[in-house]
């Protein structure tokens, strides 16, 4: 999902706030969980912390195990560091 601003800007989801923000991310929560189910899936990875934050949070109640990985956000120090090499060796240490 892509949320931005008036002048085009990104608005990340952590930066939204009220019941219409607080119903759409129960219904990702809930979307989640019902993937997992589906599919099987035993290991959910988070790409950023925000994303972890709130895999965890949907799968709380369930044998399914959070991994995170840095977000490859241009904002983010750690995804560009070393021409985005740092980046690639972080995502490969929790892809299976």
């Amino acid at each position: 999902m892509l949320f931005s601003g008036e002048r085009a800007t990104n608005i990340t989801p952590d930066k939204i706030s009220g019941l219409t923000n607080r119903l759409l991310l129960e219904r990702c929560d809930e979307h989640l969980r019902e993937i997992v189910d589906i599919f099987g899936i035993t290991t959910v990875i988070g790409v950023g912390k925000f994303a972890e934050k709130r895999a965890l949070k949907a799968l709380s109640n369930t044998d399914v195990e959070v991994k995170t990985c840095w977000h490859p956000s241009p904002a983010s120090p750690l995804a560009n560091k070393n021409g985005g090499s740092d980046w690639r060796d972080n995502v490969r240490t929790v892809l299976p």
